[in-house]
């Protein structure tokens, strides 16, 4: 089956998804594999958007960028700088919410860190 011809712009757009979504991935330290389960899709599914052949939809590719915790926005070529955002493991999330949990604990944590707040401006 021969493939329709596509546009300049459709193509630039196709390799621009696919060289974020590389950074996606090397930033998230995730693998092509791990993309592919996350969406049951194959890998060489996930090899065409990375070679620019193809570019998902855009509910799947909002999916792709909450799987690599990225701005989907940039992810598909709408808007050229990617939002700061700070990535936390799984680990540091259960640490967070135990923190924020427990306020005995914050204090002794913050009296370990060196941390002091002033409360009254909370």
């Amino acid at each position: 089956m021969k493939e329709k011809e596509i546009s300049d712009e459709e193509l630039h757009l196709r390799l621009m998804f696919a060289e974020r979504l590389k950074k996606a991935l090397a930033d998230s330290g995730k693998r092509q594999i791990d993309l592919a389960n996350e969406l049951s899709r194959s890998k060489g599914g996930i090899n065409s958007w990375l070679a620019g052949r193809w570019q998902p939809n855009n509910l799947t590719a909002i999916k792709i960028a909450s799987f690599l915790d990225c701005d989907p926005v940039w992810l598909v070529g709408l808007k050229d700088v990617q939002e700061f955002k700070m990535t936390l493991s799984l680990h540091e999330r259960k640490v967070l919410e135990a923190y924020r949990g427990d306020a005995e604990a914050q204090r002794f944590i913050d009296r370990a860190l060196g941390i002091e707040v002033d409360e009254t401006s909370q």
